[in-house]
């Protein structure tokens, strides 16, 4: 029984289970965000916690399972805390939502070197680290563009 409830939990229910779960997860906490418009320190709590069932819930699985798709939303939550962090109020934005989303995709999926080098750390730590890192660049990239962009307009 707790090996079934833990495989729901870390695959987001059915989510892991569908075609592009990753991307799926991701739209689905934006789709969160946008909907509750919840401020920072929610998302940062939200954050935690699925971090947290993330860390507790798969420390037995081996690998990085499709189906396993919660560190993906972990690393938008994360990419979109960062936005807010660095862009204040306009974060919310929903073009800039939707570019923080293409990018933290981006660098999941391509894996460039910060987020390659974080995905060989040992263990859950690696499955959960890539996310993590590619989701702090995500929302710095796209934070910098916006606020360079700003400035120069």
């Amino acid at each position: 029984m707790w090996r079934v409830v833990r495989k729901v939990v870390l695959a987001l229910g059915i989510i892991g289970f569908l075609p592009g779960g990753g991307t799926l997860a991701s739209l689905l906490v934006l789709g969160l965000v946008r909907v509750f418009a919840p401020p920072l320190y929610v998302i940062g709590g939200w954050l935690l916690l699925l971090t947290g069932l993330f860390l507790l819930f798969a420390e037995s699985i081996e690998g990085d399972p499709r189906w396993c798709t919660m560190d993906e939303a972990v690393g938008m939550l994360l990419t979109l805390l960062v936005m807010g962090v660095f862009i204040g109020e306009q974060w919310s934005l929903w073009g800039l939502e939707v570019a923080g989303f293409l990018a933290f995709r981006l660098f999941d999926i391509t894996k460039p070197l910060l987020v390659s080098c974080a995905e060989k750390a040992p263990g859950m730590i690696g499955v959960l680290a890539d996310d993590l890192v590619a989701g702090v660049m995500a929302g710095t990239i796209i934070s910098l563009l916006y606020l360079f962009v700003r400035v120069a307009v």
